[in-house]
């Protein structure tokens, strides 16, 4: 009975992964294609806009940012097939260089393909897609004075991914009020003097679009030679910002990253001092005038005094 119930379970998962197998083809090249991230896999006709009516290629195939996407090559039946992954020649289904199936993940934002060719009949059967984007957000936050501590971690750490909570521990900060699920300061206002500010965003792509607003007037191409994909800003005027991060330009802005922050006045520079220090002025320079006033009427009293003698 449990060989039984264990052979009809072996059966209901292989139905179920070959179920989620999208099948192409050509002539003699038949490829399965799935789409998988983190051991969910997703229906095919979800990522894209249709089919081709003879090779059921998937139209403008998006695929999650952080997915792979499968090759099932045991239907290619032909002794010669020439594969062409991203422009580079390969060959499958040689003796040699036998490959059942493989997967690829890459970039996000990344245009990729495999192209297969049976050279026997000449068919091409062409698999291409573009890998989506995930929402942007924010890595870690830095004052200034710890850049050095951050670039000791980035090369110690150089191979591994960035670690879901801050390097820098803001708890201990007596200015941050509330920290996010990262450790992160939630709608900062900074003093005067810590007006400089490293950021770090994790995984951007040469598309990206960055711009401080409050400081850029408009937004600012990314540069992909970047070091750790930091961000320095120093010295930076009391006033309100936001740290604003497309992953391409014209982003959705559910993808897109907002940080707003502000950097406080120096007490000299509040209103309050302003208006108690105008006070004061206008005291005093009320003072000065009486002062003077009054000893102008004495003199004039005494120089009359002076001639009626």
């Amino acid at each position: 009975m449990k060989k039984l119930l264990f052979s009809i379970y072996l059966l209901l998962h292989a139905f179920s992964l070959q179920a989620q197998v999208h099948f192409v083809e050509k002539g003699k090249l038949k490829v399965g294609i799935r789409v998988y991230k983190d051991q969910i896999n997703y229906p095919i006709d979800s990522l894209c806009e249709g089919f081709e009516p003879e090779t059921h290629l998937p139209i403008n195939l998006i695929i999650p940012e952080g997915s792979s996407l499968g090759i099932n090559t045991d239907s290619i039946q032909s002794t010669d097939i020439a594969l062409v992954v991203n422009n580079k020649l390969q060959y499958i289904n040689r003796p040699e260089v036998k490959m059942n199936g493989f997967s690829m993940s890459s970039s996000p934002g990344s245009e990729q393909s495999y192209v297969f060719i049976d050279e026997q009949a000449g068919d091409t059967l062409a698999i291409t897609w573009k890998v989506g984007y995930s929402s942007l957000e924010l890595s870690d936050l830095y004052p200034a004075e710890y850049f050095s501590n951050f670039v000791a971690y980035q090369f110690q750490n150089i191979f591994s991914s960035y670690p879901d909570s801050s390097q820098y521990n803001w708890s201990d900060v007596e200015y941050v009020d509330e920290l996010n699920e990262r450790g992160l300061p939630v709608n900062p206002s900074f003093p005067y003097k810590d007006n400089g500010l490293y950021f770090v965003v994790d995984q951007l792509t040469e598309d990206a679009k960055v711009q401080l607003i409050g400081f850029h007037e408009s937004l600012q191409g990314y540069d992909p030679e970047n070091p750790f994909a930091l961000f320095l800003y120093e010295d930076l005027s009391p006033g309100d910002y936001t740290f604003y991060v497309q992953p391409f330009e014209g982003a959705p802005e559910e993808l897109s990253l907002s940080y707003p922050f502000t950097i406080l006045k120096p007490w000299w520079l509040e209103t309050p001092t302003l208006i108690g220090g105008s006070i004061l002025v206008v005291i005093l320079i009320g003072g000065i005038l009486f002062i003077a006033y009054r000893n102008k009427q004495e003199k004039q009293k005494s120089n009359s005094n002076g001639l009626s003698n």
